[in-house]
């Protein structure tokens, strides 16, 4: 990832997370053309480097991986006509305690897509 988007995530306020497989979620509004939002979502896939493993008509799935090369979280993306965009990341990990990755994943995207 580049140093511009490690910035970003530095800035964010992490939400830590208790439970069986972590999870985090958001919703956020935009005026774009619904045909535009894969694409974009596409290219914020690409800058942050997640690796896109899923793809229909309303969502995007991307899976991130570490530096020892294993996939961490899972980022889903999922959009409507009307603009309202739903990004999730869940843990890939055995674990029930996530320090806050999932939702440093989902506002980073959030921060870059925007």
């Amino acid at each position: 990832m580049e140093d511009r988007y490690k910035e970003i995530e530095n800035g964010l306020k992490k939400k830590w997370v208790f439970a069986w497989t972590p999870k985090y979620q958001e919703e956020f509004q935009t005026s774009l053309k619904y045909s535009f939002i894969p694409l974009i979502t596409l290219k914020v896939f690409e800058k942050l480097q997640w690796d896109c493993v899923f793809r229909d008509e309303n969502s995007l799935e991307a899976k991130r991986r570490n530096d020892k090369d294993v996939w961490t979280e899972k980022i889903t993306v999922s959009f409507d006509a009307a603009g309202t965009v739903s990004v999730k990341s869940v843990s890939l990990g055995n674990e029930n305690f996530d320090r806050g990755h999932n939702s440093l994943r989902v506002k980073l995207f959030i921060q870059v897509f925007n």
